[in-house]
């Protein structure tokens, strides 16, 4: 039997601390170089980029009435990661949707969706 891989790459980057996550989001961002990037420089160029996403991903994944019923009922923290990705490999985004949900479990997709879940009480 074969290894679900998108399962398995998430899973090890949900292993990571999340400036390890920012950092990979950061190299995807910029490209190939061929100096080496500073991981501070990769950190803030992720984290600029997802402020400029919040709300195009907000959207997206915090209007999904699955996410919602997953993510507020469910302690597993692969089922709300898988969950999310089905939503994110949708959109066109020029970065791994693998890292990305990564990054949105690492910092958590309650308090991420908290204020679009609070409109819809």
């Amino acid at each position: 039997m074969t290894e679900n891989l998108p399962e398995h790459e998430l899973q090890a980057l949900l292993s990571l601390p999340e400036e390890d996550v920012l950092c990979l989001l950061g190299k995807e961002l910029i490209g190939r170089s061929a100096a080496p990037q500073i991981p501070s420089h990769l950190i803030e160029r992720a984290e600029r980029w997802l402020n400029a996403q919040k709300n195009m991903l907000r959207k997206a994944v915090c209007e999904s009435d699955k996410i919602k019923e997953i993510a507020t009922t469910d302690t597993d923290q692969m089922a709300i990661a898988l969950a999310t990705l089905e939503i994110l490999v949708s959109l066109v985004i020029p970065v791994n949707p693998i890292t990305l949900t990564a990054l949105l479990i690492k910092k958590g997709l309650t308090s991420f969706c908290s204020t679009k879940w609070k409109e819809d009480e």
